[in-house]
């Protein structure tokens, strides 16, 4: 105990940036953060829980934008974790440029599958928007702006013009609603 206060105590004084983030409990207001928004962008959090053997798990969606706010709760099935593992790994790989019709046709559906559940259903909030993504546990490893906002023609493999969501909306990335506050 004795050496978790010293560690404290060094990190206040030596680091108070860091100490702040850490250890600051006072939630962030909707005011707050709307005052950080610049015009035409909408931040958008992620927060899911896994499904297990008994339950769907649930993806939580908060949107907010300078005029707008919106939450959203969205089933996760293992379908939804199997999908974000096949973007994850066929964007991932060093082959994926030589991968074969079978991992570009199912890049393709597991990538439109994710945009209809996590940007689609807040469509009219993104109007000549720029997204800030806030993901939460496995979801930041999933690259958003690879999302596709149409299903694209399978018959053969043409990964260079997808209807890819960073063709729509610039997309960035946050760690935490509270960091985005502080920046």
């Amino acid at each position: 105990e004795q050496e978790l206060n010293k560690l404290r105590d060094y990190l206040e004084n030596n680091f108070q940036d860091y100490f702040q983030t850490k250890y600051a409990q006072k939630p962030i207001t909707f005011d707050q953060i709307r005052r950080k928004i610049q015009p035409g962008e909408v931040v958008i959090s992620y927060s899911m829980n896994m499904p297990d053997t008994l339950n769907e798990g649930n993806l939580y969606i908060f949107a907010l934008s300078k005029k707008d706010r919106r939450f959203l709760k969205q089933p996760v099935t293992e379908q939804t974790i199997n999908d974000i593992r096949t973007v994850y790994s066929v964007l991932s790989s060093n082959q994926f440029l030589n991968s074969g019709i079978r991992e570009f046709t199912s890049f393709c559906s597991s990538a439109r599958r994710l945009y209809k559940l996590m940007v689609m259903p807040l469509q009219d909030m993104l109007t000549e928007k720029r997204l800030t993504i806030i993901p939460d546990v496995m979801l930041s490893y999933l690259p958003f702006e690879a999302l596709l906002t149409q299903m694209p023609d399978t018959a053969s493999i043409h990964y260079y013009n997808l209807p890819y969501l960073v063709l729509k909306y610039p997309v960035t990335y946050s760690y935490s609603s509270r960091l985005l506050y502080q920046k």
